[in-house]
Formats: C-alpha cells, structure tokens, sequence
C-alpha cells in the first residue's frame, strides 16, 4: 500500500493540470468537451495540443455550477476520498503481480567513451 500512496502522490500535479486543461476547454467551446469521441479529442488537440486525461483514469465533466468535476475524484470543493483509483489500473496489475525489482547504475568505458550502464531486474 506505500506504493500506491507513492503513486497517487506523483499522481496529483498531473490530474490538476488535466482537470484545469479540461476547464480552460470548456470556457473556450462553450459547453463540456466530449473526449470520449473522436471529434471532441480532435477539437481538444487542436485547440491546446493534446487530450486531458487523468492519471488514475475516469472522466471529467461539469457539474450544475458550471465546475469542473471527476468522476472518481470530485472537484475542488467537493474532494472524494475513496480507494486509490490507481488500484485499478494496469499499473497497479504489474506492480502488484512483481515480487522484487532492482536497479544497478554502473560507469563504464574511458575517456570519451564513458558512458552509463543501467539494468533492471524484476521477480515474480
């Protein structure tokens, strides 16, 4: 479960940006953007340069006032606090189905030909 705290921590800055993306699409059009159609991820792309989306899945849309509101996390005023949602998502099925990772860094070489060497080892 600290992996998943981790994982909703460095989560957070980005589900903000998509939800402040989303509002600054809705103020543009007008009305909600639709990003579940190909045209609303169309109109969306060609008006700030991609689709927000939320790390940890979901949906965003406006509530009654006119805020900007998720499906699995509220809005500002209104936060939900339920499981992670990050509990269901792939991420957490790979996470979840390793038993150990490890990471090595190693230099290696001379000269101008120092570089770094990397690996990773996971176990299931």
């Amino acid at each position: 479960m600290v992996l998943a705290a981790v994982i909703e921590d460095l989560s957070a800055p980005q589900h903000a940006a998509a939800r402040t993306a989303y509002g600054v699409l809705a103020q543009a059009f007008g009305q909600a953007p639709d990003l579940e159609t190909p045209e609303g991820r169309r109109r969306a792309r060609a008006f700030i340069g991609f689709v927000p989306r939320s790390a940890c899945g979901g949906h965003f849309d406006l509530d009654a006032q006119g805020r900007v509101r998720h499906d699995l996390r509220g809005d500002e005023l209104e936060i939900k606090i339920e499981e992670s949602p990050h509990l269901r998502t792939e991420l957490w099925d790979l996470l979840s189905w390793l038993t150990a990772a490890q990471a090595t860094l190693a230099f290696e070489g001379e000269g101008l030909h120092r570089g770094l060497h990397t690996a990773f080892t996971f176990t299931r």
